[in-house]
């Protein structure tokens, strides 16, 4: 077991790209990838529209707060900070209702389930996932294939399928609604 072990630890070292992942940064690894069950990659792929939801209803909002239809301290909240090339910009009629293509929350785990600590827009991170997905897979039998897609376009949103896990996302059906 141990001997299987160091195995997959030097398999997935000699995995890492050769410019590293991060600039400067040590990884702890694990010999297996962290297991999930069915009931709970349902509950984050219902998150995507839940979220998606959410941002639009905030960033209808900032709009409303703008306008003076909600209170203004939203938007000076919302703005404190930044340049106001930048909020000029973000306010300009063809783009205000504009929403972000990655919504990826920052989830804890609890004895309960979890909580979102934050939610992101910006898509750094979906390379290394996508990475420790191919790497890992070569160890796992996934009883899940689940990929989010961050380069569709909402209203689409990827689906679960119960088909087994080959090591490859092109074999892994994928649907959108």
């Amino acid at each position: 077991m141990l001997a299987a072990t160091e195995n997959r630890l030097e398999t997935i070292r000699s995995a890492f790209p050769k410019e590293g992942l991060f600039a400067e940064k040590d990884w702890l690894l694990s010999p297996d990838a962290f297991p999930i069950d069915k009931k709970f990659a349902v509950e984050v792929e219902q998150l995507g529209h839940r979220l998606f939801v959410f941002q639009r209803a905030c960033n209808q909002l900032y709009q409303l707060s703008v306008k003076g239809k909600q209170p203004a301290w939203v938007a000076r909240y919302l703005d404190a900070g930044k340049p106001e090339e930048l909020i000029e910009f973000s306010r300009r009629k063809e783009i205000r209702d504009d929403l972000p293509r990655v919504i990826r929350p920052d989830l804890i785990l609890t004895d309960e389930g979890y909580i979102i600590a934050e939610i992101d827009s910006v898509p750094g991170g979906i390379g290394l996932t996508g990475w420790l997905n191919q790497t890992y897979s070569a160890f796992v039998d996934f009883g899940l294939c689940f990929q989010t897609a961050a380069t569709s376009s909402f209203p689409k949103k990827p689906r679960l399928t119960d088909q087994r896990w080959n090591g490859s996302l092109r074999d892994c059906k994928i649907d959108t609604l």
